[in-house]
């Protein structure tokens, strides 16, 4: 018995297993999701070594004292601690600005999500990387004890660069998200008006039960009988028999003499 089929057995897709593994990245606005989500990130990345290497500039030494093989803080009050986070505040801040401005005026129009999601992820990382950053290249590379080597017994030194207010390293992404929503909100594209429509009443259906097209006779038949005969009730008038006399006639012959 052969097993041939009349018909030919469809072949399968070449493309069939690179689009079941990637399906999300098929679509055009995935596409631009994930390539403003790279650029935004990497722009954080290195605006980031630029915050550290401008707050390791400008922000005031914080002293440290040596004494009997300790260290100690030079001016215990804390006032050069509130300036160093203040700095690395305002630097992180101009970047965040910065970014939402790139962002928003490149991606406005395609990959704004995947843009927004970086702005927040890769300020959060930015954050932290500048503090790292600026500690790596400040005074004892961010080790206390580094520092304070060989320094003598009641000299000062510098102390490592450190941020003491973590919420300042939040500032970042907080700024660059709302900065840039809040200019998709101003000035981003709106969506497009419906055209209208040249008869906006034809092929609407009216709310509510249809009428009826074709009621019965009964429905609207006055009391008694109507103009074709028809009983209210659903009984016909029965035809009279040939036994019976119609109206009009006599029950009786007329009978002529002979």
């Amino acid at each position: 018995m052969s097993t041939e089929t009349p018909w030919s057995t469809p072949q399968p897709s070449p493309h069939s297993d690179e689009d079941s593994r990637v399906p999300f990245l098929r679509r055009p606005e995935a596409r631009y999701d994930v390539a403003a989500f790279a650029v935004v990130a990497g722009a954080s990345v290195l605006l980031s070594l630029g915050v550290g290497a401008l707050w390791r500039e400008f922000s005031p030494a914080v002293l440290g004292m040596v004494n009997q093989g300790g260290v100690y803080y030079a001016a215990p009050e804390g006032k050069t601690f509130v300036a160093r986070d203040g700095w690395f505040a305002l630097f992180a801040c101009i970047a965040a600005i910065l970014l939402a401005l790139f962002a928003f005026l490149r991606y406005r129009r395609g990959g704004s999500v995947g843009a927004a999601i970086a702005l927040a992820g890769g300020g959060i990382g930015g954050g932290y990387l500048a503090a790292w950053f600026g500690a790596l290249i400040g005074p004892g590379r961010g080790s206390i004890l580094t520092a304070a080597h060989g320094v003598a017994n009641g000299a000062t030194f510098d102390l490592p660069m450190s941020v003491r207010a973590i919420g300042v390293i939040w500032l970042w992404p907080a700024v660059a998200a709302g900065v840039f929503f809040f200019l998709i909100l101003l000035f981003g594209p709106s969506d497009p008006e419906p055209e209208p429509q040249l008869f906006p009443g034809w092929g609407a259906q009216e709310s509510g039960p249809a009428p009826d097209a074709y009621p019965l006779p009964f429905d609207s038949a006055p009391t008694g009988h109507n103009g074709n005969g028809v009983v209210p009730g659903g009984h016909l008038p029965t035809a009279p028999s040939s036994d019976q006399p119609s109206d009009g006639q006599s029950t009786h012959s007329d009978q002529r003499p002979d």
